[in-house]
């Protein structure tokens, strides 16, 4: 009897073992299941995550692109706008040194003039005063007052002032009346 317990206790463990040895074999058979799943949708997200990223990195590349050509035109355009300013300002330079030497040669000319004429009137208004003094009849109404010096003026400056009797005299002696001095412009 204990002999057919004992078979009876090792069939209910052989059946038990084969029960467990399958449920084991489909827990492994699952988790393979799973873990092959899980690889493909591993591989299919890596797959998806590397086509994004390359069409990322394409439309990145592109806008690079585009902001590089419109960098390099704008750049180009400003190269071009600064050769442009460089140029303008020495064509202006030059016409404004040429403008300067062209004033300075002319107010050499004018001083060379107005030294000249300077010496003339010296010698007009010595002439006019010789004429008055020996003109009868005028030395006595003569004032005795003594003629300023004039400095010779380098930009020429007229004098406003009414004719002297010298002149008055001058004038009489050459037959002239006598009159406001005139103004004479400086073409």
């Amino acid at each position: 009897m204990e002999m057919e317990v004992l078979k009876s206790c090792n069939r209910e463990l052989m059946s038990e073992t084969e029960e467990l040895s399958a449920k084991a074999k489909q827990n492994v058979d699952g988790v393979q299941n799973l873990s092959k799943r899980d690889v493909i949708e591993h591989q299919e997200f890596r797959r998806l995550a590397e086509l994004m990223e390359g069409k990322r990195l394409g439309i990145s590349k592109a806008c690079l692109e585009d902001v590089r050509g419109a960098s390099e035109a704008h750049v180009k355009e400003l190269e071009s706008e600064t050769r442009a300013l460089k140029e303008r300002c020495a064509v202006a330079r030059r016409r404004r040194k040429l403008a300067l030497d062209g004033l300075r040669a002319d107010m050499s000319l004018l001083a060379n003039k107005l030294a000249v004429l300077e010496g003339v009137a010296h010698k007009v208004s010595a002439s006019l005063d010789q004429a008055c003094s020996d003109a009868p009849g005028r030395a006595a109404t003569r004032p005795q007052r003594s003629r300023p010096q004039v400095s010779p003026s380098p930009y020429a400056q007229r004098r406003r002032e009414r004719p002297s009797q010298a002149q008055n005299c001058g004038r009489a002696a050459l037959g002239v009346r006598s009159a406001a001095p005139r103004r004479v412009g400086i073409a």
